[in-house]
């Protein structure tokens, strides 16, 4: 074959590569970008990490989820083309979205699974964490926590998100879940007793998880304040 052979060859299936990625899409956990933290009955979270300029392939969410910003972020999304015809282009170009750290999206997927690519349009890195409630039906409407330092700021009918922001100084936060819950750490350093454990532990750093079920305690440690994202799933 000659070279011109080959290179034609060559753009022709990068061509059909580009078509059936729109028409294709991934399951969220194949994804590369995408990297599975925790994999449980009840609940599931996903790590997405996108570097500037990078965009994630086509994929496909089926379960509810809350996504929770571990960093300052900019992106865009695009949806998948639902037409086998359509090409990649067609789809609408969501705007960009500015989002803060700890800040939340909750989607409902189940019954009506989305497909789309999410690209970072920002100068920085973009992180996220991606919360399921793998119960496609059934939710239970259970009453959201009251605690201090701790506000409630999203509500379905598959998940509760609370804001927890604990200032230095042993700040506590003691409260009960009634079901499976998972902390992420936004900023500073805690420690959790309870929970499913009895002895304390303390986690620190950006992007750090911790399963929590039923009652327990959050402890700022440290002199700086500490920021937390709690999901509860239903």
């Amino acid at each position: 074959m000659t070279k011109i052979a080959i290179v034609c060859s060559i753009g022709v299936l990068l061509s059909i590569t580009a078509r059936g990625q729109a028409l294709a899409p991934v399951p969220v956990e194949k994804e590369p970008h995408h990297k599975v933290r925790i994999d449980m009955l009840r609940l599931g979270v996903i790590e997405l990490t996108l570097a500037p300029g990078e965009m994630t392939l086509d994929h496909r969410h089926e379960y509810d989820v809350a996504t929770i910003a571990v960093t300052d972020s900019t992106t865009r999304e695009q949806s998948v083309p639902a037409v086998a015809s359509a090409k990649p282009g067609d789809a609408p170009v969501g705007e960009p979205r500015t989002r803060e750290a700890g800040s939340s999206v909750v989607t409902e997927y189940a019954g009506v699974p989305g497909m789309h690519r999410v690209e970072n349009v920002a100068a920085t890195p973009a992180r996220f964490m991606e919360v399921q409630n793998f119960r496609t039906s059934g939710w239970e409407p259970t009453m959201p926590v009251d605690a201090p330092a701790t506000t409630l700021t999203k509500q379905s009918r598959s998940l509760l998100v609370y804001d927890v922001q604990l200032g230095p100084g042993a700040e506590t936060s003691a409260h009960n879940h009634a079901n499976p819950a998972i902390i992420i750490v936004v900023s500073g350093t805690v420690e959790n007793q309870g929970g499913g454990g009895t002895e304390p532990a303390v986690f620190t750093g950006a992007g750090t998880i911790i399963y929590t079920a039923g009652m327990h305690t959050l402890t700022v440690k440290g002199n700086a304040p500490a920021h937390l994202a709690e999901v509860e799933i239903r």
